[in-house]
């Protein structure tokens, strides 16, 4: 190949000169596999992410070699290979109109390749969207018991990894598969931190981990009906820097606070029996005056509810 033109059928093309366009130079198109061989020459093109350097639509895989590529590289084929032989690559991928790679320098140079299997940012396919967890929030074991719970997530793609801060004793996780299991030792409750990551970026949630003792069947400590909360209502003018109190909560217990108009603005995780609401939001904000609604569950499924309210 001597210029820029349109690749649409398998073949393996040699780059015999440097090219350079003011707009798209290469565009490959409707076929499953090519390679391009670019023996050091540049392809360049001015930085436009609606046009790109190289297009590439409707294909499988494309391996390129030796190229020196500026600019650039578009595409929408959902499922796509792109590998990376050798050669430099100074630019941005662009997938289906989403930025998921921007590289600089000789991020490929001398041998070996970057590929779908070794570098999961030139795997097209993925949601281009950062994960969502979706697992339960609250969990329950026993000492000397089995435990297995796994992390799940949307939005994953072959780079996603999980991990998890703060385990009890005796439990680990698998990175890869999001697999937390092992053999508690000790009777307790843990807040664990879950962490789920793509290329797209990193979400981050709690898990409440209620170890029960060995031969333990249930809910440790009292049972929902003898919650108390005070003061309620909270009045600015006598509870000026106070707190609610949630009192005599069972272990393992979560609490979330909604508006009237059923938002929730607030959830507490307490790893004792009892807990503190300081009147803000999940955000850190202050609450304003109004009437709001808790809702308390346990770790075996039962709920109660109730108004609390807030006059400042």
């Amino acid at each position: 190949m001597t210029s820029c033109g349109d690749i649409s059928r398998d073949d393996n093309y040699v780059l015999t000169s440097d090219l350079s366009s003011s707009g798209p130079c290469l565009t490959m198109h409707d076929f499953p596999n090519a390679q391009l061989s670019c023996q050091s020459h540049q392809i360049t093109s001015t930085w436009d992410v609606t046009d790109g350097v190289i297009t590439i639509n409707n294909v499988n895989s494309v391996i390129f070699s030796s190229c020196v590529i500026n600019g650039f590289i578009v595409t929408a084929s959902t499922g796509m290979n792109l590998s990376f032989y050798g050669g430099d690559f100074e630019g941005t991928l662009e997938m289906n109109n989403q930025v998921i790679a921007q590289f600089s320098g000789n991020v490929f140079g001398g041998a070996g390749s970057q590929n779908c299997s070794n570098n999961p940012m030139l795997c097209n396919g993925g949601s281009g969207l950062s994960p969502v967890i979706t697992s339960a929030v609250s969990t329950a074991a026993i000492v000397g018991a089995s435990f297995v719970y796994t992390i799940t997530a949307a939005n994953t793609d072959p780079s996603t990894s999980f991990n998890a801060s703060g385990l009890p004793v005796g439990l680990s996780i698998n990175t890869s598969n999001g697999v937390i299991s092992g053999v508690p030792t000790n009777a307790g409750t843990s807040v664990v931190t879950l962490t789920v990551t793509n290329v797209y970026g990193i979400t981050n949630i709690l898990l409440r981990i209620t170890i029960n003792p060995s031969g333990s069947a249930g809910v440790l400590s009292v049972n929902l009906s003898a919650v108390r909360i005070y003061p309620n209502p909270w009045r600015g003018d006598k509870h000026a820097g106070k707190v609610v109190t949630f009192d005599q909560l069972p272990l393992g217990a979560t609490i979330k606070i909604f508006t009237v108009n059923g938002r929730l603005i607030k959830t507490l995780m307490p790893s004792a029996t009892t807990a503190t609401w300081d009147l803000t939001n999940n955000t850190e904000d202050k609450v304003g005056s109004g009437l709001y609604i808790y809702l308390i569950s346990d770790n075996q499924g039962n709920k109660i509810r109730g108004k609390l309210a807030v006059i400042k």
